[in-house]
C-alpha cells in the first residue's frame, strides 16, 4: 500500500487525475500546498484502512477463540456425560478414577482453587444457567425422584452386621467395599469409608462420630491412615442428645491418653476462620512417633439440615485440598453434613477441572463410596445454592441472570424458614410432652 501511494504522488505531478475534477486542475495550476494537503489525506485513508483490517482480524481471532472454547466444552460434556451414565448404570468394579483420571483431571496448568480460564468460568455460567432453569421446586423433585430410590449395585455390608456395637446407627451402613481396615487387630472393623478419585485432587474419609466403644479404633485410624485434618461439622450435644464422643482435648495444654496414643492440643485458634474452630493436635504414638493433626470444628451446622453461611464451606475446604495426606471427615451419623462437604467439593472440582457438572451423577458416584452421602433433599439443595452464591459473589454470572438468581434465593430461604418452623414446633412439642 505505501509503495502505491508513492507513485500515485509522483504521477500527479506529470498528469491530472482521472476524476470528475480534472477539468478544473487543467485550469489551474499546481501549487505545493494542494498537493501536501493532497498527501496528507491519502495517508489518513491509509492509517484508517490499516486500523481497520487491524479491528477485523482481532474481531475474528476473538470469534475464532470462542468457537474452539464451545467446540471443547461440547466435547467434553458429551464424554463426561458419557462416562457417568457407564458407570453409574453398569456394574463396573471399576472406579470413576480408574477411568478418567489419567486423562480427563489432570491438568497441572489449571487452578483448582478458583476459575481463571474462560472455559472454567463458562462452566459455572452454563451450571448456573441449569440449576436456574430447573428452580427450587425441580432440583427437590430430582432429588425425590432419583436419589431417594438410587442403591448402588454390587455393594455389601458384611462387616457392619457383624459389628453392630460399633455402629453410632442401625439403620446408617458402612459397605464392605471401600471401608478402612484396621490392621494388627481384631475385629478390624470401623465405619468409616475412603472417598476418592474422580475430580478430587485429596482423600476423604467419611465416618460417624466416634462412640464410647471406638475412640481408640477412630484414634488407630488416625495413625495407619497418617491424617493431616480432620474435620468435625457436628457438636457433642445437639438438641439435649449425645452425637460424638469427646475424643479430643478441646482446651488448650490438655492432653488425653487413648491406649498408648496420647493426644495434646497445643493451639487453639478461634481468629482465622468465624465458622470453625481450629486445634493444632499433637499425636505421639508409643511416647516416641509424633505428628501433627489440625481439627476444624464447625459448630454450628445443624442436623439433617443446612447452615446460614454459603461460602464457608469453600473456605473450609480451600484449607484440606492440597494436603498430601487423607482428610478425615464427620459429623454424627457420617453421612449427611459430612457427605454434603465432599459432594460441594466433587462437584466444584468438577467445574474447575473444565467438565461439565451432574450434581445427580456426583452425588450417585459419592454414594458408591459412603452410603446414602447427602442424606436429605435439603442438603442437595444447599450444594446448588452454595455453587450458584459462589460464582454469583465472584462476579462471573452474567447479568441476565439476576432476576432469576433472585428468585431462587427467596424460594429456597422460604424453604429453609418453612422447614426449621416445624423444627421448632416439634421440639415445643416433644418438651410438653416430656414434661
Amino acid at each position: 500500500m505505501e509503495s502505491n501511494g508513492n507513485s500515485t504522488s509522483q504521477s500527479s505531478k506529470t498528469k491530472p487525475p482521472e476524476n470528475s475534477n480534472s477539468s478544473s486542475k487543467k485550469n489551474k495550476p499546481s501549487s505545493t500546498p494542494s498537493t501536501s494537503t493532497s498527501s496528507r489525506g491519502k495517508k489518513y485513508d491509509r492509517t484508517m484502512r490499516i486500523k481497520k483490517k487491524a479491528k477485523l482480524l482481532k474481531r475474528g481471532s476473538r470469534t475464532l477463540e470462542e468457537k474452539r472454547c464451545n467446540r471443547t466444552t461440547e466435547d467434553e460434556t458429551q464424554r463426561t456425560e458419557s462416562i457417568h451414565k457407564k458407570l453409574i448404570s453398569s456394574n463396573d468394579d471399576r472406579t470413576f478414577e480408574d477411568v478418567t483420571q489419567s486423562s480427563i483431571y489432570k491438568k497441572p496448568s489449571l487452578d483448582r482453587d478458583k476459575p481463571s480460564t474462560q472455559l472454567q468460568k463458562q462452566g459455572f455460567i452454563d451450571f448456573a444457567r441449569n440449576a436456574l432453569s430447573k428452580g427450587v421446586k425441580g432440583i427437590l423433585n430430582e432429588y425425590t425422584n432419583e436419589l431417594v430410590p438410587y442403591t448402588p449395585t454390587g455393594v455389601t455390608r458384611k462387616a457392619f452386621e457383624a459389628n453392630s456395637r460399633r455402629n453410632r446407627y442401625t439403620d446408617v451402613i458402612c459397605i464392605d467395599q471401600t471401608r478402612i481396615i484396621l490392621k494388627n487387630q481384631s475385629p478390624d472393623y470401623i465405619h468409616a469409608n475412603i472417598v476418592r478419585g474422580g475430580p478430587l485432587l485429596n482423600v476423604f474419609i467419611c465416618t460417624q462420630g466416634p462412640v464410647k466403644e471406638t475412640v481408640k479404633d477412630f484414634w488407630r485410624m488416625i495413625v495407619q491412615e497418617q491424617v493431616g485434618n480432620i474435620v468435625m461439622l457436628c457438636d457433642i450435644m445437639e438438641s439435649g442428645k449425645l452425637k460424638c464422643q469427646q475424643y479430643w482435648p478441646p482446651k488448650e495444654g490438655n492432653a488425653i491418653d487413648w491406649g498408648g496414643i496420647v493426644v495434646k492440643n497445643v493451639d487453639v485458634d478461634t481468629a482465622t476462620d468465624v465458622i470453625t474452630v481450629i486445634s493444632t493436635l499433637e499425636v505421639t504414638v508409643d511416647r516416641k512417633d509424633k505428628f501433627v493433626v489440625k481439627h476444624h470444628h464447625w459448630r454450628s451446622w445443624p442436623d439433617k439440615s443446612v447452615p446460614k453461611s454459603y461460602l464457608a464451606p469453600f473456605r473450609v475446604l480451600k484449607y484440606v485440598r492440597h494436603s498430601s495426606k487423607p482428610t478425615v471427615v464427620h459429623c454424627s451419623a457420617g453421612i449427611g453434613r459430612t457427605g454434603s462437604i465432599v459432594a460441594l467439593e466433587a462437584c466444584y472440582q468438577q467445574l474447575l477441572s473444565e467438565q461439565s457438572l451432574s450434581v445427580l451423577d456426583m452425588v450417585k458416584w459419592l454414594r458408591k463410596q459412603r452410603w446414602n452421602a447427602v442424606q436429605t433433599d435439603t442438603q442437595y439443595l444447599y450444594l446448588f445454592k452454595c455453587l450458584i452464591s459462589f460464582s454469583s459473589k465472584c462476579g462471573y454470572l452474567p447479568p441476565d441472570l439476576t432476576t432469576k438468581i433472585k428468585k431462587f434465593d427467596e424460594e429456597y430461604q422460604r424453604l429453609i424458614d418453612e422447614k426449621e418452623n416445624k423444627k421448632k414446633i416439634k421440639r415445643e412439642i416433644d418438651i410438653e410432652y416430656t414434661e
